[in-house]
């Protein structure tokens, strides 16, 4: 039997305590039920829309508004679809307070542990990030010893085993189809969530919030016991061989460029070509540009410097997380690879993102240029206030785009040189730029004021913006 840094004692005591609920309570299977109907209203190819949907599994968390897995449930289609994500925003916070009290009443509280969705190792690429500042806050500053369970089948297609094998230290991994059936419904119970949301001291809020909180707690923790990842000697030799393979110099230094092109939810894609005149400045400037993804991907023209890498010989799950964690910045759009960089440290450079609130999850070392937004009745570009102070800043999806009338511009071929020139004079610390520190240093207190009393805890505006962004989105009041 193959199990993972998992005590035996401590899953024979998991096991009896959920045959015991089992046996004396049936609320959960209650729970079950209406999480199912919940989803399948939503699913549901229909005629019905959106509104209507809503309305009905709101209804149904009315009638059951004390259960923790109703609410998760309906909260997280709201942030995803309604018109105004902020309902399930409120919903989930109170999430932790249903959950505890659920447990007391199922008789679980002698059950201490935690599991993390197996959707953060299995899922998107981009759901690694939020596992890596869960882990930055439950280790860092919730001073927790005990490593959370991660229960997977033992033939799980993991996402990418070479991040993966960054997070298992931290991890307490179990792996046993034996296990797992008799594990699953205590895993789904103590299960926490992350979504569009993420824990932060015993309440859950935007994922982009935690993550603002958590950066400026880290400010003042020394010694960290988790931090940014280093890639060990011998990834970085086979790296290394890989790139003189390829043609790269020894001493070379270069940019990851993601530029997202897939389907579903095509408001997060770019235009690869209008990169074009960015990569050459890259490329002008002594450094190599290699574009990642994979080769559904539009092909780039053929320019000495720029390595079309999706379309080499050298693609593979690990040299991707090499480029990653030695590049000088990333270049990324709305998609989950630009995170990588930042679990090794590395600065980003975010062009033609969505949501806009995304911005409040950087630090100082990043440049955030995110798309335009028109108001489809005024034809006018919404300024950056209102974005921010209102509901229009978590809009992350073309049904939510549609029911507040909202159309959006992509960034133009010079908008993304000139923030590519911006982000080397940061990274070069060169002061000459006066326009950019200054406009940037105005507006940043102005959001620190707009956003002091969003929540519990005030929001710190902390990466700076594309100037070309500023001046466009009628900002010149504030800078």
């Amino acid at each position: 039997m193959k199990i993972k840094n998992f005590k035996l004692k401590n899953i024979r005591i998991y096991i009896k305590n959920i045959i015991f609920v089992f046996l004396n309570n049936f609320n959960q299977s209650v729970s079950q039920k209406n999480v199912k109907k919940i989803n399948k209203i939503m699913r549901k190819r229909n005629k019905s829309n959106i509104v209507s949907k809503l309305k009905k599994i709101n209804d149904l968390f009315r009638k059951f508004e004390s259960d923790p897995f109703v609410c998760e449930a309906v909260a997280y289609y709201e942030v995803s679809v309604a018109k105004n994500p902020e309902d399930g925003f409120n919903k989930i916070k109170k999430h932790n307070i249903l959950k505890n009290k659920w447990i007391k009443k199922n008789n679980l509280e002698s059950i201490k542990t935690e599991f993390i969705p197996e959707s953060n190792v299995m899922g998107c690429l981009g759901n690694h990030w939020q596992l890596f500042y869960y882990l930055m806050h439950k280790i860092n500053i919730e001073g927790s010893i005990e490593k959370p369970n991660l229960l997977l089948k033992e033939n799980e297609k993991i996402t990418n085993f070479a991040l993966y094998n960054y997070f298992t230290p931290y991890l307490n991994v179990i792996q046993n189809d034996s296990l797992y059936p008799k594990l699953e419904s205590i895993n789904r119970f103590f299960k926490t969530p992350m979504g569009g949301y993420f824990p932060f001291k015993d309440n859950n809020y935007p994922f982009f919030a935690s993550i603002n909180f958590i950066n400026q707690l880290l400010k003042n923790v020394q010694n960290k016991k988790f931090d940014y990842f280093k890639i060990n000697n011998t990834d970085y030799e086979k790296g290394k061989n890989i790139l003189k393979k390829i043609g790269i110099p020894k001493d070379a230094w270069y940019v990851t460029l993601h530029v997202r092109e897939g389907a579903g939810n095509e408001l997060f894609n770019s235009k690869p070509l209008t990169y074009m005149k960015a990569i050459k400045e890259i490329i002008q400037r002594g450094g190599y540009v290699f574009r990642v993804g994979d080769k559904s991907m539009t092909p780039l023209p053929k320019i000495d410097g720029l390595i079309d890498y999706p379309f080499t010989e050298y693609k593979s799950e690990f040299f991707d997380i090499f480029l990653a964690s030695t590049c000088r910045f990333c270049i990324g759009t709305s998609s989950g690879y630009w995170s990588i960089p930042t679990f090794f440290g590395k600065p980003v450079l975010l062009v033609n993102y969505l949501p806009f609130l995304d911005y409040y999850s950087l630090d100082e070392r990043s440049l955030f240029l995110p798309k335009h937004f028109i108001d489809k009745n005024t034809k006018k570009m919404i300024t950056f206030e209102n974005l921010f102070k209102s509901h229009l800043g978590f809009l992350a999806s073309n049904i939510q785009l549609d029911q507040n009338n909202i159309d959006i511009i992509d960034n133009s071929e010079d908008e993304i040189f000139q923030s590519t020139v911006e982000m080397f004079d940061m990274i070069e610390n060169k002061r000459h730029n006066k326009e950019f520190t200054i406009m940037n240093e105005k507006f940043k207190k102005h959001l620190d004021v707009l956003n002091t009393k969003k929540y519990e805890f005030p929001l710190k505006a902390m990466a700076n913006f594309g100037t070309s962004f500023l001046k466009k989105s009628n900002q010149q009041s504030y800078i």
